[in-house]
């Protein structure tokens, strides 16, 4: 068994199907550690440093998002969007729809889920995807969703041809993403790292040393502009935490996926911060022959503690020692993820082409909102 696990980290609860949930999340962190020789480094030092590995969500890219949602809708979990829009996220550029999951045990992971919108590729993208897509009839009905065997044999085979080389680097000049889950199937595309709750980084020290101090200064004025003044101050700390941990990463030789000047990324709100390896490269056999090209990555998440609960620890005089999951930021941000995909990219800063068409994206909204009601019907 590897050095981490779901049974591990995960608490089935009595009467569900939990210990079903978490043989398939073994069989598909068995498969990514395998394959990804960051995913192994980072755990191995995490674990020496005698830090319990949390995993805040993993991801899948997709073909149709319908069938890695019908699995994971069946093993419990239930579907988010964007809270703005109260519609999947749209990653416009890159031409991508997607959605995220939860689940009732708090110690089961996210999953975030994306699909590329065909109907907005270029004709010649068309093409090429519909030589291997072309005559694909996806076998998801035929999985069997009480085996973690069958499901994981879902998610782990390859369900049409790899492309030729040349196809791959054609399709990569406009969707790099394409390109990826042509060769790569549905494999796990990354696991990610909850940073926050790593012990020994010694984050919360500092963390309690601003709540103490802002809870002198509010008791004695009992101001809601020092409340402000301290969610404002939390926040710059946990951006110092996370640039602590990137450091410790690059320190560590991780090459990893640079955003900017910075290898971080912060949500508007400055409560979620996401960083990335580069993906490394694997050997792949195509019929021109072996080739090296990107694989899957590790991610590192930091969720801050929302503004509404650090005011309300603030004025109980409390510590981080009362902070749970539920009083840090949740979801996911656009912007972030955006960059988050891009550790797959590799010679080029973007992949994305000025391909103009009308976009499709309320489209696939409207399918993936008729395929909940038909699933919940």
């Amino acid at each position: 068994m590897h050095k981490h696990s779901f049974q591990h980290s995960m608490t089935p609860r009595p009467g569900t199907q939990d210990a079903l949930l978490i043989q398939v999340l073994d069989g598909l962190l068995a498969q990514y550690l395998d394959k990804v020789p960051d995913a192994n480094r980072v755990v191995s030092l995490i674990t020496d440093r005698g830090d319990r590995i949390q995993n805040d969500h993993i991801a899948f890219r997709s073909i149709d998002i319908t069938s890695i949602l019908t699995i994971f809708l069946g093993l419990g979990y239930s579907v988010h969007m964007n809270p703005d829009t109260k519609k999947p996220f749209n990653f416009d550029k890159k031409k991508l729809t997607a959605v995220w999951l939860k689940h009732p045990n708090p110690d089961a992971p996210r999953v975030f889920v994306s699909q590329f919108r065909f109907d907005d590729g270029s004709p010649e993208l068309q093409t090429i995807v519909q030589r291997y897509l072309g005559n694909w009839q996806d076998p998801i009905a035929d999985v069997d969703m009480t085996s973690a065997q069958s499901i994981t044999g879902y998610l782990q085979t390859a369900h049409w041809p790899t492309p030729t080389y040349a196809d791959y680097c054609a399709l990569q000049q406009e969707s790099e993403y394409v390109a990826w889950v042509l060769v790569n199937k549905y494999y796990l595309n990354h696991f990610t790292l909850s940073v926050h709750g790593l012990a020994s980084f010694n984050f919360e020290t500092e963390l309690n040393r601003v709540i103490s101090d802002y809870h002198i200064s509010y008791t004695r004025h009992q101001s809601d502009t020092i409340l402000d003044d301290a969610a404002a101050m939390m926040a710059r700390k946990y951006y110092k935490n996370f640039e602590e941990f990137n450091h410790y990463l690059q320190d560590a030789n991780f090459t990893m996926n640079q955003v900017g000047a910075s290898v971080i990324n912060r949500s508007p709100d400055g409560l979620l911060l996401q960083s990335s390896t580069k993906a490394a490269l694997i050997r792949v056999l195509f019929d021109e022959g072996y080739r090296d090209i990107p694989g899957s990555y590790v991610e590192f998440a930091y969720r801050g503690v929302t503004n509404d609960a650090i005011r309300r620890v603030i004025r109980s005089g409390g510590s981080m020692a009362m902070v749970t999951d539920d009083m840090r930021r949740d979801g996911f941000e656009t912007q972030n993820a955006d960059k988050i995909f891009e550790s797959t990219y590799v010679g080029m800063d973007s992949h994305e082409t000025d391909h103009q068409t009308q976009s499709s994206y309320e489209a696939s909204c409207t399918a993936l909102l008729a395929f909940f009601d038909n699933y919940y019907r």
